[in-house]
């Protein structure tokens, strides 16, 4: 029987590989009946294996290589569901993924239905183990609040999302440090640091976004001293990343634009 199962697995990656996802996925839920039948329905093992093909399900329907209708891979997501009942955190990522699919189909009402169902579910657990979904989802709350006209709670959104960032930021600045200092005068400290470097620099570009969505939230709410302060705050943020990032030339132009609007409208009223 454990021959048969690694027999099962290496041809399901090998189907998937080859782009043979149907055949792949009905391969994986084979095996993974397999597994059911040696393990048992209620072992620990058997929820482990299900949770591990939770998670390839999840990264088979959200690869945009895989040829696959939009049906198809919501049809996955929903058998990834199926296979996270027994745990909220799998489930969370399972509805986030959701959500991010159904906005990219302009489906707003089912997007905001799946990353509720993720953010409530995700505040009910002790700790949040990946820190980029919990900003994610409240960046993309914000943004289909803010396209429903709902811009107070869009705000609430992007100030969650940028109060997280600023905070793994600011835990990254600590391992640096402390990475640093424990290898002080060693060759492995070149590779800490450049490690380190780069994840600074992630944070640090999700931190411009996250500037930019709390100013465009206020700028919408004509609170425009607080929009353009979140501007320019995001723009001295992403002056660090270099001049190819997207995020850089938008804080520019919308900073540059209340400035104008500012100055046009100190005119009018000395007219």
């Amino acid at each position: 029987m454990i021959d048969d199962l690694r027999h099962l697995d290496e041809t399901s990656n090998k189907l998937l590989k080859g782009g043979h996802v149907k055949e792949a996925i009905d391969c994986f839920d084979l095996a993974l009946q397999r597994r059911k039948e040696l393990l048992g329905p209620t072992s620990h093992a058997f929820h482990l294996s299900c949770l591990n093909l939770a998670a390839t399900f999840m990264q088979i329907a959200m690869d945009p290589n895989h040829s696959m209708t939009k049906r198809s891979r919501i049809s996955l997501l929903s058998r990834a569901e199926e296979l996270s009942q027994n745990s909220d955190s799998s489930k969370v990522t399972v509805w986030y993924n959701l959500a991010k699919l159904y906005q990219l189909e302009n489906d707003l009402n089912l997007a905001y239905k799946y990353l509720k169902m993720a953010l409530v579910t995700q505040s009910r657990l002790r700790g949040i183990k990946d820190r980029r979904i919990s900003i994610d989802m409240h960046l993309n709350m914000s943004s289909i609040l803010s396209r429903s006209n709902k811009h107070k709670m869009a705000l609430r959104h992007a100030r969650t999302a940028l109060a997280l960032t600023e905070g793994c930021l600011a835990n990254e600045k600590k391992q640096h440090i402390s990475c640093a200092e424990h290898n002080d005068g060693r060759e492995d400290s070149i590779n800490c640091n450049t490690t380190s470097d780069n994840a600074n620099r992630n944070w640090s570009e999700i931190l411009a976004i996250s500037f930019y969505n709390v100013g465009t939230q206020y700028e919408h709410l004509k609170d425009f001293k607080a929009s353009r302060y979140a501007y320019e705050c995001g723009a001295k943020v992403a002056s660090l990343l270099g001049d190819d990032k997207d995020i850089k030339k938008k804080l520019e132009v919308a900073s540059k634009h209340l400035k104008e609007r500012s100055i046009d409208k100190l005119a009018t009223n000395n007219h």
